[in-house]
């Protein structure tokens, strides 16, 4: 019995470094942004008013504006939500993006700026302002190690990929 143990230790021991844990944080932070972004397509739809998401890639964090009145800013009687990352992940520019050429952290064709933020207004019909990707990577993760979101303009729809030797997958294929 002691043999046992003292062997499966052993094992355990020359295995544990081999782990991986930046690809499981990346995974977290990629469920937290898809989920923000989710949640915001959803209850502007419901609300039948704009949700404005900005990202604040210094902070690592997300600000989540339910804008009422649509004016594109923040009034007193509006809601303002603060997402971080957490984990010590980040929003990072990978050497090429999911639709090849370089990229940034935070990449669209018609981004709006609210506040000095990158951001993009999900509105009451299901769009948005602007289809765009976002790309996020852990701290100590293997270099080619991000995870991207794509959302499309016309539906809100997020889609989820991943990085795998410098090469995009989407994830469930």
């Amino acid at each position: 019995m002691l043999v046992a143990i003292s062997l499966a230790s052993i094992v355990l021991a020359a295995s544990l470094p081999r782990i991986n844990l930046g690809r499981y944080k990346v995974d977290a932070a990629r469920r937290i942004v898809q989920g923000t972004l989710q949640q915001a397509h959803r209850t502007a739809i419901q609300r039948q008013h704009d949700v404005i998401v900005s990202f604040d890639t210094a902070a690592a964090q997300m600000r989540v504006l339910h804008d009422v009145n649509n004016n594109r800013g923040q009034d007193p009687d509006e809601q303002v939500v603060r997402v971080p990352l957490q984990e010590g992940n980040s929003f990072a520019a990978p050497a090429s993006g999911i639709r090849g050429g370089p990229a940034a952290a935070i990449a669209g064709s018609t981004l709006i700026t609210v506040s000095g933020l990158p951001s993009v207004i999900f509105r009451r019909d299901g769009a948005t302002s602007s289809g765009f990707e976002v790309y996020i990577r852990a701290p100590g993760a293997a270099s080619n190690d991000y995870r991207a979101l794509a959302v499309v303009q016309s539906t809100g729809r997020v889609e989820s990929f991943r990085s795998s030797g410098g090469a995009w997958r989407k994830d469930g294929q």
